[in-house]
């Protein structure tokens, strides 16, 4: 039996919070018919807990009946934290109340996992410090300004590093719901679980639902100056070198301030705008392949192939024939 214990946030979605309760209550039911187990006791002991009472207001005003106050939790084996939503600043400051009691359970050899957003209160309890982890594609840049001692993995769609479990974003919190089902009872549980969701099991990237975005959450005017310049004139072919003559400064200072603002090297930013323009134009367009590679400045459509599938995980026939949207006349 496994004791799991999900945290309960003011002012964010009720959706994983609950949603998770539902897919481990799913799996007790897989397990005992896998297992041809006769066993009442469900293999999951699956309880939402809150900081505040009995009852929490989530987001659009709906109340989530809790079964008890966090004081009150004495036994567990897996702590899980949902997502903060989007206004994740906000969110965070309204449940760090959670904090102490993450230190203090994580000191007990207690592991705990995050859904999605749910990493930055990890991130700011300190539990990342030194650790690799991953969270929602979309904030990685806020991720990586608050807690440059985390090893941020963001590609990934679910880390698991020692017993403290991260994951990606939105509904990336079923494929971290299984991998502890199949953890615990086994993949034939998992699967079969994973089949009655509907939920594409073995999915371990969330490269290919990102969408690029530019990392401009810092005070560095110059390094402002050189992504604005790459993003107006990328198609036109320029290098590195153009981009520093532009902002007066050399070389070396130059990379060291762009990768310390942006979390990327200048010719990573570079490759990923152009990595952006394509996947835009596969989605929307019908033109060829290698023509719509050449429109965003890149003369080798082979390398950039290589690059492409690095950072989405598909190849670019691939991407077309999943995200292309035929146009409507």
């Amino acid at each position: 039996m496994k004791r799991v214990s999900i945290l309960v946030f003011k002012n964010t979605t009720a959706l994983a919070m609950v949603g998770a309760m539902e897919v481990f209550n799913l799996a007790n039911k897989v397990h005992q018919s896998v297992r041809q187990d006769s066993c009442e006791t469900p293999f999951f002991q699956v309880e939402l807990i809150s900081l505040w009472g009995t009852e929490v207001i989530t987001a659009n005003q709906y109340p989530l009946h809790c079964h008890r106050r966090i004081e009150d939790l004495q036994k567990t084996d897996l702590i899980l934290l949902p997502s903060l939503d989007t206004d994740v600043a906000e969110n965070l400051a309204l449940n760090e109340g959670y904090i102490p009691w993450l230190q203090k359970f994580a000191a007990q050899g207690i592991e705990i996992g995050s859904m999605c957003t749910g990493s930055f209160l990890l991130g700011a309890s300190g539990l990342l410090d030194g650790r690799k982890a991953t969270t929602h594609w979309y904030f990685e840049g806020m991720f990586r300004q608050m807690f440059p001692e985390v090893d941020l993995l963001p590609g990934q769609l679910i880390v698991d590093d020692s017993g403290i479990y991260t994951c990606g974003g939105a509904n990336a919190y079923l494929n971290l719901i299984l991998y502890f089902v199949e953890k615990f009872c086994g993949r034939e549980t998992a699967l079969f679980a994973s089949r009655m969701l509907l939920i594409d099991y073995d999915k371990i990237s969330q490269k290919q639902y990102s969408i690029f975005s530019v990392q401009k959450h810092h005070q560095d005017e110059k390094i402002l100056e050189a992504q604005s310049f790459m993003e107006s004139h990328y198609k036109e072919g320029i290098t590195i070198d153009d981009v520093i003559a532009r902002v007066h400064l050399s070389k070396r200072n130059f990379i060291r301030r762009f990768k310390k603002a942006t979390g990327n090297t200048p010719l990573e930013y570079l490759q990923r705008i152009k990595i952006e323009d394509v996947k835009k134009a596969l989605e929307s367009s019908n033109e060829p392949i290698g023509e719509i590679i050449f429109r965003s400045g890149y003369q080798d459509a082979g390398s950039f192939r290589q690059l492409f599938k690095k950072h989405t995980g598909l190849s670019p026939m691939e991407y077309r024939k999943k995200y292309h949207q035929p146009l409507i006349v």
